[in-house]
């Protein structure tokens, strides 16, 4: 499964890192296969993000790669949602995160891709999680989430959860 996804990134890249088995799967695949030129994360400023971090630096430091931190700087303008301004956010430290000639690649999944396109369905704008989108790449977007937590289980890879993303639906 995650051998295709990396088929067309021959060339080190950043790999974008949350803590989440999605992006912890990432990081411990592209490490592995010597793709990687380093982990980047994003302190949004919340409890659980200082969590975050530290749980990345941890992981980070202890297999011996570079890891680059960006933090929120100022506070949301009123008109724009919480998750916008953050991912906007992030994508600001993520192009000045190093050369622009390496590719970032993002831990989206399919769940990730069917939640979007639902949320934005209900708000009636159809949107889809492109794979690709400049320099972006997402090599996950059709594997489960499912998939990445068995990958890091059998791999022996530590994830943490967001108790932010927890659906009792």
């Amino acid at each position: 499964m995650f051998l295709k996804t990396m088929e067309k990134i021959k060339s080190p890249c950043y790999v974008a890192v949350s803590g989440g088995p999605d992006s912890m799967a990432l990081l411990d695949f592209v490490y592995k296969s010597g793709f990687l030129k380093a982990a980047l994360f994003f302190n949004h400023k919340t409890e659980f993000s200082n969590e975050s971090e530290g749980f990345i630096k941890k992981y980070c430091n202890d297999n011996n790669i570079e890891l680059i931190i960006g933090r929120l700087e100022k506070d949301r303008p009123p008109k724009l949602s919480r998750e916008d301004f953050w991912r906007k956010e992030r994508y600001k430290f993520f192009e000045v995160s190093g050369s622009n000639e390496y590719n970032i690649l993002l831990g989206h999944h399919l769940d990730d891709a069917v939640e979007t396109w639902i949320f934005t369905s209900c708000h009636g704008f159809s949107r889809l999680i492109p794979y690709s989108r400049d320099r972006y790449r997402r090599p996950f977007l059709l594997s489960k989430k499912s998939d990445l937590i068995s990958w890091c289980v059998e791999k022996d890879v530590p994830f943490i959860m967001d108790p932010s993303n927890k659906n009792d639906v």
